[in-house]
């Protein structure tokens, strides 16, 4: 009696490890975006599962890791790896095994000619007459314009 009960206490136990593992269909990527040394926070991780066009997206955390869980599993996948001021980062993963979770760690490069800034300013000149300033700077670029709207509501746009 005792024997049968330890057998099918056994294969209970065996049983439900089976039953686990059948449940798993899903694969992970996880890893860390850097810049050098320094963690990114905020970066945009975006796979996609080529075959079927799947997106998964996510962003890394302030020690610059992410995860993304809950992945179709084989592949290839497309990640492509974007954070302001940087080159954008494109890597290939060629396949995603059953119940892991696959590392891949990012180095982002920084690109300053990629960062444009605007600047509107609005002055008036006279009661009829309003001016616009409108200034796009670069790295080392910087150009402006002036945009006048005269009384009969004609806007009139000139580089200084």
């Amino acid at each position: 009696m005792r024997k049968h009960l330890i057998t099918s206490i056994l294969l209970s136990t065996i049983g439900t490890s089976i039953t686990y593992a059948q449940n798993e269909t899903t694969s992970a990527l996880n890893g860390t975006v850097r810049a050098g040394n320094t963690p990114i926070n905020g970066a945009t991780i975006e796979a996609i599962h080529l075959p079927s066009g799947t997106k998964y997206t996510t962003s890394s955390r302030n020690d610059g890791r992410y995860n993304l869980p809950n992945m179709r599993i084989g592949g290839h996948y497309q990640i492509t790896v974007t954070y302001l001021g940087h080159t954008p980062n494109v890597k290939q993963v060629e396949k995603l095994a059953l119940g892991q979770s696959s590392t891949l760690d990012i180095q982002m490069i920084a690109n300053d000619r990629l960062l444009e800034e605007v600047v509107v300013v609005g002055t008036r000149q006279e009661r009829s007459s309003i001016q616009v300033e409108l200034e796009l700077r670069r790295i080392s670029h910087v150009q402006q314009y002036r945009i006048y709207q005269h009384s009969t509501g004609v806007l009139q746009i000139s580089s200084s």
